[in-house]
Parts: C-alpha cells; sequence; structure tokens
C-alpha cells in the first residue's frame, strides 16, 4: 500500500478489507481475480448477499474464448463507404 504507483489517488481508493468493499452500498459490481477458493469464496458469497453482480476471471476467461469464437466465424461486412454509396447508410 505504501508502494510508488506512479498516480495520485486520493485517500480511502486503496484499502486492504476487501470485506469491506464487497459490503459496500457504494459498489455496485464486484469484479474478482484473486484466484484459488479462499478468502474468493467468502468475498463472492458476500457480494452476492448484498444483492451486487459478479464477475470472476474464469467468467471473463469463458465470455473472451466465446467472443473470440464468434469472431472467427464472422465474416466482414461492407464498410460505411460501400453501405453510402449503395444508400444503405
Amino acid at each position: 500500500m505504501s508502494a510508488q504507483r506512479g498516480a495520485s489517488l486520493r485517500a480511502g481508493v486503496l484499502t486492504r478489507d476487501a470485506m469491506a468493499l464487497v459490503s459496500d452500498p457504494n459498489i455496485d459490481l464486484v469484479v474478482e481475480v484473486i484466484g484459488g477458493i479462499e478468502p474468493a469464496r467468502e468475498l463472492i458469497t458476500t457480494a452476492l448477499r448484498h444483492r451486487k453482480p459478479v464477475v470472476t476471471d474464469e467468467q471473463i476467461e469463458r465470455e473472451l474464448a466465446a467472443m473470440r469464437e464468434l469472431q472467427s466465424r464472422v465474416k466482414p461486412g461492407p464498410g460505411w463507404r460501400q453501405l453510402r454509396d449503395q444508400g444503405r447508410e
């Protein structure tokens, strides 16, 4: 927490209390990238009890893989100039 980060942060932005973050009513979304089972499970469970959406690193990886798969199957369409020339802007 005392390491130089090359950025100015206002007081209270950094914390060691992850449980306070997932319980904070001002936090709208929790992104968990801790890895391992604990304390990730406890933090996710607490966030869900506080009705917060939670994204985990595994979810992110699955979504990225699905997007890459979709992208590989999509053929590029006409560019905006071609659509304009066809009167389909």
